[in-house]
């Protein structure tokens, strides 16, 4: 069950302000901690930025990675989560498994044909893109909405997909971030810690606040584990005319 946009907005702050501002210091107090996450395929719907902001936004990533081990997140794999499979239905495979084996091409339609009729309705999508976060893990912008469209779109993407026959598309995303570095690497994670935490607020210093208008909604296969996040584009809708 969704809950409401107003308790999904009460969601969203806490995320940013207990999830990042508020263990941000953590990075001084316990250092970086490597993430260990298996390998997982499934599928997922994304948006995506306008390319000049996609390509900002990798730029950061790029320069967080050369100054502390991570995985970086190249600007194909800049995105905003729009609606996820549930974590149940997700394939846990090694590293060397080719993930087309894992993936069904026919479940692969019906997300499609979900996704183009809710596209087609052409709804003007805007997120404000408004600061630098990072906690011992990660690192996100923070997007903002100034009204439900995002939400509602995501959620008649949802109920597309019921109609569809398709019930495991189901994680809804807590808000509208964007991932841009994960799993800060091993080693001395004290002195890795404290260089991050200097690093990071000087990026977040020189971060420049603007509004992405969404380009598209990309219907995807997602490939993510300790080597980074790749995502397969089925089909792409454009959001405006």
């Amino acid at each position: 069950m969704v809950e409401t946009f107003d308790k999904w907005l009460e969601k969203q702050k806490s995320a940013y302000e207990k999830g990042f501002r508020e263990r941000e210091c953590l990075l001084l107090a316990e250092g970086a901690k490597p993430g260990i996450h298996p390998r997982k395929v499934g599928y997922t719907f994304i948006y995506r930025h306008p390319r000049e902001i996609a390509l900002s936004m990798a730029e950061i990533s790029a320069r967080i990675a050369k100054q502390i081990p991570c995985v970086s997140y190249p600007v194909d794999s800049i995105h905003i989560c729009a609606l996820d499979e549930n974590d149940a239905c997700k394939k846990t495979i090694g590293e060397e498994e080719n993930d087309l084996d894992y993936l069904d091409r026919e479940f692969g339609k019906r997300l499609c044909n979900a996704a183009k009729k809710v596209a087609n309705l052409k709804i003007p999508l805007t997120v404000y893109l408004n600061d630098l976060l990072f906690n011992p893990e990660a690192v996100i912008v923070e997007g903002i909405t100034q009204d439900s469209s995002v939400y509602d779109f995501s959620l008649s993407l949802l109920e597309a997909c019921k109609k569809e026959g398709v019930d495991n598309m189901d994680r809804f995303p807590w808000g509208v971030h964007t991932t841009l570095t994960r799993n800060f690497g091993t080693g001395d994670v004290r002195e890795q810690g404290q260089k991050a935490y200097n690093f990071l607020m000087q990026e977040r210093r020189k971060f420049q606040r603007k509004q992405s208008r969404l380009s598209y909604l990309d219907v995807c296969t997602f490939d993510c584990g300790p080597r980074g996040a790749k995502f397969r584009v089925l089909e792409r809708f454009p959001l405006e005319e």
